[in-house]
């Protein structure tokens, strides 16, 4: 544990030092969401397993703060590159700008923007990143009463990465992009399975399901 400590603050301070700027850690919890949120005083819970740089089983409790806007608050259990597994934790917040299946006026799709944070310390080496999404996706029906929403999200967010280990302490600011293309089937109002990719430093694949238990 203490080598792999040693490494990354050498690193990091390597990377501060030459101005060569660090790779993206990105997100341990995925997106996990469509466009549409879920309505004013709805509640669902989730769960999810990420193959990707960071290995990770997290899980999430969303609520409708209005007909158009959602809150969801994330933890997770994350093992990132050599590192012991460690807890990890998010906020997020959608507004939904346009509906798909609005009575009035039938938009393209459903859209979403929002902001995030999250937070993870790996015994010395801390992430912090706070930024704002743009989460897009359209509905179909199925036969059987069932939906499929493929669904994309871009994110743009300040990562901000802290070393404090044997004495060494050190931190670095960094502007990142992340994209990440899923799609849900809902099976039921209550109840839907998540598969998506993520491109965002943290690139792999994640599954999950959700949920309605408000």
């Amino acid at each position: 544990m203490k080598k792999a400590a040693i490494v990354v603050a050498t690193v990091l301070l390597a990377g501060v030092a030459y101005g060569d700027g660090l790779d993206a850690y990105g997100s341990a919890f995925g997106t996990l969401s469509k466009a549409q949120v879920i309505g004013q005083g709805a509640g669902d819970i989730g769960l999810a397993v990420g193959a990707a740089d960071w290995n990770s089983f997290v899980g999430f409790f969303a609520y409708g703060m209005s007909e158009s806007t959602e809150g969801r608050i994330k933890l997770g259990i994350a093992d990132e590159r050599g590192f012991d597994a460690t807890v990890t934790f998010g906020l997020d917040f959608h507004y939904q700008m346009l509906d798909f299946n609005s009575a009035v006026q039938q938009d393209p799709l459903d859209l979403s923007v929002g902001g995030f944070f999250e937070y993870v310390d790996f015994d010395g080496f801390s992430i912090f990143q706070i930024g704002a999404d743009l989460l897009g996706s359209i509905p179909f029906s199925l036969s059987g009463g069932t939906t499929l929403t493929p669904y994309g999200r871009f994110n743009v967010r300040l990562e901000r990465y802290k070393v404090d280990v044997l004495g060494v302490s050190k931190s670095e600011s960094e502007l990142k992009f992340g994209l990440s293309l899923g799609t849900c089937w809902d099976m039921s109002e209550d109840f839907g399975l998540y598969g998506e990719f993520q491109f965002d430093g943290n690139d792999g694949l994640f599954a999950g399901l959700r949920y309605r238990v408000l």
